[in-house]
């Protein structure tokens, strides 16, 4: 893969039939690096030995990784921050909460293969996977979508979204799309846990309305290599709105005293996030 600025590339676009292009390709390939998942946890009042994955990549390429995605690690952070600070205050929750920062998304979902491998006994009861969120694209659409594999659950993500009043907050300019899938939807740090089986599952991801990957912003590295514009292509009050509505999702699943996740749980306005329950 080689990596040239946007106004050549457009040149020869432009031209295909007429242009050529020589290069020196001064780059190696590193057989000795290695990389770490990264693990907190936050235990939980339960004797249960189950717990709930909360999950990100933290490897990225470096003209796109800010939305993906640094925008879902600093949300995971705040998660994890949040529910810490509750914890101190005696707002304990039920469920064992384990935050993985997940290695090697990029390369092949390396981590994620890596600690299914050293945890596959494990009773994970809830994944909830992070990937590319608060970028800004307005053509073509692009939307908020929530994949689950269980069609309950999926029907309470979206009645929490409705809630938070997600696509009026961000001004209608991203939908909001929450699909039920028995197969992974696409490759993220979920996928080795899809492909398993036996596991619930929630990941959230921007990606077009139709799911096309048609993110087109998030290759750029400069303007001819003269700026480092990528912090310029994210939408800082739909990343705010999206970290609400996850972070909203995840009260529901781990603080909510009736809502210890069984594989069956639906939503209702008495367990609204707004509840002060959880605050």
């Amino acid at each position: 893969m080689i990596y040239i600025n946007r106004s050549l590339g457009q040149a020869m676009v432009d031209d295909m039939q007429n242009y050529t292009l020589s290069y020196t390709l001064e780059q190696e390939w590193k057989e000795d690096v290695v990389s770490y998942n990264v693990i907190g946890q936050l235990n939980g009042t339960s004797a249960s030995d189950d717990y709930v994955l909360i999950g990100c990549l933290y490897d990225g390429w470096f003209n796109q990784a800010v939305a993906d995605s640094a925008i879902g690690m600093g949300i995971m952070l705040a998660i994890a921050k949040c529910l810490q600070e509750l914890n101190e205050t005696n707002v304990r929750p039920k469920t064992t909460i384990r935050f993985v920062a997940f290695s090697g998304e990029e390369a092949g979902l390396r981590g994620a293969y890596s600690y299914l491998k050293e945890h596959q006994n494990d009773n994970i009861s809830l994944i909830i996977d992070l990937n590319q969120l608060g970028y800004i694209q307005s053509d073509p659409r692009q939307a908020l979508w929530v994949f689950s594999n269980n069609l309950t659950m999926n029907a309470s993500v979206a009645a929490i979204a409705s809630d938070t009043d997600f696509m009026a907050r961000v001004n209608n300019f991203t939908d909001f799309h929450a699909k039920n899938t028995t197969a992974s939807p696409y490759l993220s740090d979920h996928t080795p846990f899809y492909r398993k089986g036996g596991y619930n599952i929630l990941s959230f991801v921007k990606e077009d309305t139709n799911f096309n990957y048609s993110w087109r912003l998030h290759h750029r590295d400069g303007l001819n290599h003269t700026e480092g514009d990528t912090m310029k292509y994210y939408d800082d009050n739909e990343v705010k709105i999206t970290a609400e509505l996850i972070w909203n999702v995840t009260k529901y699943f781990v603080l909510n005293p009736d809502c210890r996740f069984n594989g069956s749980l639906s939503y209702s306005a008495t367990d609204s996030p707004n509840d002060p329950r959880f605050h």
